[in-house]
């Protein structure tokens, strides 16, 4: 999609360019995130979440290491809740003004990108935590597992 809506047409064969990019538009337009990736997404931050957590207040490694290892995920996560088609993987960064991002998404993603290891690994903590918020429930929170009693085998 954003290939063709990035595209420059320099030679036209029977308009075909131009309803390719109508096409990339309207489908940028009209996208809605599937619950699946919602699903993924917020599970792969909880599963996050206790790696973030269990990094001290002065291991600066492990805040830079975690915070690098995070970076996808925000991205895709950022994506999501806005209901933005997402690039690959190695374009996140170039299309992310595509994204209506709110002032404190802004704020948080500037210093994730460009702040101290300190400051990037809070705005890591932070942006991990909304993001959680924002996309639902995680695959294994399903009210199936959330059973009080344990299933039993069926009888056969």
């Amino acid at each position: 999609m954003y290939a063709f809506s990035d595209a420059i047409v320099l030679h036209q064969v029977d308009r075909v360019e131009d309803q390719l990019k109508r096409q990339a538009e309207h489908v940028r337009a009209t996208y809605v995130a599937s619950e699946v990736l919602r699903e993924d997404l917020a599970t792969r931050l909880w599963h996050g979440q206790t790696k973030l957590e269990r990094v001290g207040p002065h291991d600066e490694a492990g805040m830079g290491y975690w915070a690098a290892i995070c970076i996808e995920t925000i991205l895709d996560g950022l994506f999501t809740i806005h209901d933005v088609p997402l690039p690959a993987g190695s374009r996140r960064l170039a299309y992310l003004n595509e994204v209506p991002l709110s002032n404190e998404e802004r704020s948080l993603l500037t210093a994730y990108l460009t702040g101290t290891t300190v400051e990037r690994f809070a705005a890591t903590v932070r942006l991990s935590e909304r993001l959680r918020g924002q996309l639902g429930v995680a695959g294994h929170e399903h009210a199936r597992w959330q059973s009080s009693e344990p299933e039993r085998p069926q009888d056969n």
